[in-house]
């Protein structure tokens, strides 16, 4: 939940650790030891109006979300600062609206949520291929790429979720505390509120660390299924109001290619092939971990 910079920028802006933590992602296989600088302020948005005093401010490695989104990446908001404002997310005009106090208005649907160390947490419903309702608590990550990541224990649990499904390797991806191993599963559909979202892709991790280790939470709700709306986070209220954009009710879909491409560093624009599932179709292409892309016809 705390905002996070990239070491190396830290370093410039001459912030002094006070204080070290271990990060607990859903990754594993490297020691991601965060060293945390307090006292600093923050100032963003249009002629910097917007500001924060007294900050606690993290250094850690962040790259890998310059190598998945193409564009460099040098710090992200944790979702403590969502306790400082009524925060609006227009996904559809990439647009983020601050407000203090409580003068944001909107005419969308709220959905209650639970705070827990700051970080949202939402009931929804699973249905099933045979039409059985399952409860589940999500934690809602919009630093999530995808439409949900969820809990293997879980699914484990609840095995009418899963039944006719088929559970699809991909190749691993980056994320804090490492490299992930998953596999993706389509679901039947998922309603959070009145909001009924057929046939999002999952993302099923092997780990079970970080929130993926409490067996309450089935897992996370992504940008993914943000994206279709936009979102009025109202920490005070403890609610998430959700007003449908044209993007709502458009198909999931899911990365079929059997390979993981990352942007490549000074400019990130040099789209390199990160990583082959065996048998896929991009293995069946011939290519290779390793390869570059220098053009791609349609």
């Amino acid at each position: 939940s705390e905002k996070v910079l990239m070491p190396g920028l830290a370093l410039k802006l001459n912030l002094h650790p006070t204080m070290s933590a271990q990060t607990e992602g859903i990754g594993k296989g490297q020691d991601e030891t965060m060293h945390i600088s307090s006292g600093a302020r923050l100032a963003w948005g249009y002629d910097k109006k917007l500001t924060l005093d007294d900050q606690n401010i993290a250094a850690l490695p962040i790259d890998y979300i310059s190598q998945q989104t193409g564009h460099q990446v040098d710090a992200i908001f944790g979702s403590s600062l969502f306790q400082h404002f009524q925060i609006r997310v227009d996904y559809e005009h990439s647009e983020v609206t601050f407000t203090s106090g409580s003068g944001a208005s909107t005419s969308g649907t709220p959905i209650p949520i639970m705070l827990y160390g700051n970080e949202p947490y939402v009931e929804a419903i699973f249905e099933t291929a045979t039409g059985e309702k399952v409860p589940a608590r999500f934690l809602v990550d919009s630093g999530t790429a995808g439409d949900l990541i969820l809990s293997r224990q879980f699914l484990d649990a609840h095995p009418s979720i899963t039944k006719g499904h088929v559970l699809v390797d991909t190749p691993p991806v980056t994320a804090v505390g490492g490299s992930i191993q998953l596999e993706l599963l389509r679901i039947t559909s998922l309603d959070l509120g009145p909001f009924h979202l057929a046939a999002p892709v999952a993302a099923v991790p092997n780990s079970v660390l970080g929130a993926l280790a409490d067996n309450d939470i089935a897992g996370f709700i992504g940008a993914g299924i943000l994206s279709r709306f936009t979102v009025d986070w109202d920490y005070a209220h403890k609610t998430m109001t959700l007003t449908p954009n044209h993007h709502y009710g458009e198909p999931f879909e899911a990365d079929a290619s059997g390979m993981r491409l990352v942007a490549e560093e000074p400019d990130w624009k040099t789209i390199q092939v990160a990583a082959i599932s065996p048998g896929g179709p991009a293995a069946e292409a011939g290519l290779k971990a390793g390869d570059v892309l220098n053009s791609l016809v349609l």
